[in-house]
């Protein structure tokens, strides 16, 4: 993984500090693990993660790579 830590400006002033980067999983196992597996991936896209996910932050995707 590689993650770093950036600071994000409210609107209404001030600033938070949250964390930027990539994770890379490597899955090995039967289909059924794997299509489980990018289930709970795909709904963290849709779901947000962390605080102030209204403004931006939270933001989890997933890119597909050979």
């Amino acid at each position: 993984f590689d993650v770093h830590t950036e600071q994000y400006s409210l609107r209404k002033g001030g600033t938070v500090i949250g964390a930027v980067g990539d994770l890379t999983f490597v899955f090995q196992g039967d289909e059924d693990s794997l299509r489980y597996y990018r289930t709970l991936l795909n709904f963290a896209f849709f779901s947000g993660i962390g605080v102030k996910t209204t403004q931006g932050m939270g933001m989890c995707r997933i890119i597909e790579r050979p």
